[in-house]
């Protein structure tokens, strides 16, 4: 089954120091772990609440395409949440990812747009296709 989001979501291997901010104002702080991500924003799970529409900080602490720690601090509103048994589950909706900011993040995202773009190709033909990848949306030099 094909998604049909705006943006593809892939997986990643990232904690989150999620900050609820209001008027500039730290509201709460709390740990969290990356359960999806994409150009447009990411899935969280924490033992936490946020409500719909909080503005958000969060620090993810990741390794990227280079094989290095990257610690790399987005802005976001949350979309949607819902309870788990004990955990929370919410999506946060990113305000401003640029590659000024968040290259290590993006050049991640990227190539999991590849990956993703090889495997429905070679699903669809069953040919290897990989070079008739277009460039990504945000793409990198």
């Amino acid at each position: 089954m094909r998604q049909t989001r705006k943006y593809l979501r892939g997986t990643i291997t990232a904690t989150a120091a999620i900050t609820e901010l209001r008027a500039g104002t730290v509201v709460k702080s709390f740990d969290g772990t990356v359960i999806a991500i994409g150009y447009g924003g990411m899935g969280v799970r924490s033992l936490l609440p946020l409500a719909i529409g909080a503005s958000v900080e969060a620090v993810l602490n990741f390794i990227g395409v280079d094989g290095k720690m990257h610690y790399e601090t987005v802005q976001g509103k949350v979309v949607w949440y819902t309870k788990q048994q004990t955990n929370y589950v919410f999506g946060i909706q990113f305000l401003g990812l640029n590659n000024k900011d968040h290259n290590g993040l993006i050049k991640y995202l990227d190539m999991q747009r590849e990956e993703h773009i090889r495997r429905l190709l070679n699903e669809d033909t069953g040919a290897d296709l990989s070079a008739e990848i277009t460039e990504p949306p945000l793409a990198r030099t």
